[in-house]
């Protein structure tokens, strides 16, 4: 009853802790990894055990967002993190982060894969561009995804990923916008989905919202829902 390295693939992920910590980017680490042929987790998961599914299991690429899971994770470490979210059908509580604080941590639960010195190198690497990018804050303070779950790819079906940016105008004013694009992209090459502007697809979407709520007989109940 206890997790063990997997000897195939340990050495690959001591591969990506190292690259982390020497510099290299997420993305970059991705497409050395696709380079050589290495299987992104949903890939192994359908060749071992010929699981398949829609969304996660339609990656055929490996993602940044695996990359920086797995460099925060202290699994590696051979500690268990667990308690990392809560969720309570019973009082219709939906699905919810916990405060790091508050999980519960159980060290040297099995063997390590990489060592406190390598995970701390690749950590400090990820923190130090989290604080370049986001200056003081260790993430910007955004609202709420209202679209989150509902937008996807035409091409490949994956649910959309919302991205946030920052620009200056040549008068040295400071803007911000969100747009979403496919994480699956680098799947697709040669079917580009283009960057959706939020405004974009509000103004497409909330008129023919409007619409569906003017032909409902019953409204109260409908936002009662």
């Amino acid at each position: 009853n206890q997790l063990e390295p997997d000897e195939e693939y340990a050495p690959i992920v001591r591969d990506i802790f190292r690259w982390r910590a020497e510099g290299m980017s997420q993305s970059a680490i991705c497409t050395r990894l696709d380079e050589t042929s290495v299987p992104c987790p949903s890939q192994l998961l359908m060749q071992r055990y010929n699981l398949r599914g829609d969304g996660y299991y339609k990656a055929t690429v490996w993602q940044p967002k695996a990359i920086k899971k797995m460099i925060q994770s202290r699994i590696y470490l051979g500690h268990l993190e667990q308690g990392k979210t809560r969720q309570a059908l019973y009082e219709h509580s939906p699905l919810r982060q916990i405060p790091q604080e508050d999980w519960h941590i159980t060290e040297n639960a099995h063997e390590p894969i990489v060592s406190v010195e390598l995970w701390e190198a690749a950590n400090t690497v990820a923190k130090e561009r989290r604080a370049k990018y986001h200056g003081d804050l260790d993430y910007p303070v955004l609202p709420d995804n209202i679209l989150r779950g509902y937008l996807v790819c035409g091409f490949c079906g994956s649910k959309l990923t919302r991205r946030h940016n920052k620009r200056t105008n040549p008068s040295g004013k400071q803007y911000e916008y969100f747009y979403y694009s496919c994480p699956l992209q680098r799947q697709h090459p040669e079917q580009r989905f283009p960057m959706m502007r939020y405004e974009t697809i509000c103004d497409k979407a909330f008129p023919v919202i409007s619409q569906r709520l003017e032909l409902t007989e019953s409204l109260v109940a409908l936002i009662e829902k």
